[in-house]
């Protein structure tokens, strides 16, 4: 069921989970991992490199909707500080919030916004994890 759900969100079928090894004994496809990580087809499996490479390269990698999910709930915290800081009679944490937050320049981190918009909506709303 959720591999359904998945493929439908992706809008494209899900890999093989698994691919024979050397010794024909079934073993995870890195195709697959990497449409898990909703990652574009290709992105790290379209690279010459060994299956435990590919692996250890998706292993060690970000899915980049879990990050997009933590940068808009940062943002949302950020905002909140400056529109409502503490109250002085409450013991506070010192949280040092620059006037501007930097522009979101980085083509990795647009990357993220567009995933997050294009896949879940519903992050989008002020309410992150809602």
């Amino acid at each position: 069921m959720a591999v359904q759900r998945w493929e439908a969100i992706l809008g494209r079928p899900a890999p093989p989970p698994t691919s024979p090894g050397l010794t024909g004994t079934q073993r995870l496809a890195p195709a697959f991992v990497e449409w898990l990580m909703s990652l574009p087809e290709g992105w790290v499996t379209g690279i010459d490199l060994p299956r435990n490479a590919q692996l250890r390269l998706l292993g060690n990698g970000v899915v980049t909707l879990q990050a997009a999910c933590a940068l808009t709930y940062l943002l949302g915290t950020v905002q909140q500080l400056r529109q409502s800081p503490p109250e002085p009679e409450q013991p506070a944490v010192t949280v040092e919030v620059p006037d501007e937050l930097p522009a979101i320049n980085d083509q990795a981190a647009a990357l993220l916004l567009r995933m997050l918009i294009e896949h879940r909506p519903n992050l989008t709303d002020g309410e992150p994890f809602g």
